[in-house]
């Protein structure tokens, strides 16, 4: 990914201070823990400080910033993607939160967003740091969640929602013994979600249909999720979008090749087996 001057991340955080109405301010750089996987921005953590009515206010603020030069923005897609997710800031989670005020059963946390910029090759989202209440990047029994990251939202079908969760974020050993109760669980909850809200599942989303569009879109899924995981292996190594982890050695090329191969060989057996995808994808 690009390297992005200081002078521009400086006049950034200006334009950040200038929205949020911060006079004297002051700007100290963070760091994550543990840093989540972005293929198509520049994440900062920063801290921002200033007088704002004659009080002293502290920001934990993350900065996502585009690549500011062309040459990483050969396919196009990074300006689509911030694009997305400035739209699902700007509008999306602004309406979700008017439905919360009704519907109190819905309560999706949503970050803050502070300062957005569209405009080409200098697309940016400031957003409040979600670290600063607790939350971080899954590694133990999560007791709620955040999420932080919309650049691949789309219009689509729940069925692919769903079935792309569970094949990308659990074992295959996992899937074998609770495929069927997963699905259970989210078609349950959002049965409810629907009743408490006035409405009738049945006729906006039946169970019945989610079956049946599981069984159309298992192969997308499939497609997607073989390049997420190829990419979360590490072995993306060359071209414009790389996986993150750096293999060094033969050996590590070896065991991650044999890590995803296992990893790929589980879903193509859960998603057969439920008759997802069938032998022509074999």
């Amino acid at each position: 990914m690009s390297i992005i001057s200081n002078e521009y991340i400086n006049s950034v955080i200006n334009n950040i201070a200038e929205a949020l109405e911060l006079k004297e301010w002051t700007c100290n750089k963070q760091s994550f823990d543990k840093i989540a996987q972005n293929y198509f921005g520049v994440i900062i953590p920063i801290y921002l400080s200033g007088q704002r009515d004659n009080k002293t206010v502290n920001i934990p603020i993350v900065l996502k910033l585009a690549p500011t030069d062309e040459r990483y923005r050969v396919s196009g897609a990074v300006g689509i993607f911030f694009a997305k997710e400035v739209f699902v800031y700007r509008k999306v989670l602004h309406r979700y939160g008017e439905i919360q005020k009704n519907y109190p059963l819905i309560q999706f946390v949503m970050p803050e967003c502070y300062y957005f910029r569209d405009d080409h090759c200098h697309e940016l989202i400031a957003m409040q740091n979600m670290c600063e209440r607790g939350f971080k990047p899954f590694d133990n029994l999560p007791t709620s969640a955040c999420i932080i990251d919309y650049q691949t939202t789309r219009i689509g079908s729940p069925a692919f929602d769903v079935l792309f969760l569970i094949i990308t974020s659990t074992t295959s050993c996992l899937r074998k013994k609770h495929f069927k109760h997963l699905l259970d669980v989210y078609y349950e909850t959002f049965q409810l979600t629907l009743k408490y809200a006035n409405m009738n599942s049945e006729e906006i989303y039946s169970r019945e249909m989610l079956d049946y569009d599981l069984g159309i879109v298992g192969p997308s899924c499939f497609i997607v999720a073989n390049t997420a995981m190829w990419l979360a292996s590490g072995l993306q190594e060359e071209g414009h979008v790389r996986s993150k982890i750096v293999l060094n050695t033969d050996a590590e090329r070896t065991e991650a090749v044999i890590k995803y191969k296992n990893i790929i060989s589980g879903i193509i057996d859960d998603l057969s087996d439920n008759n997802y995808i069938h032998s022509v994808f074999l």
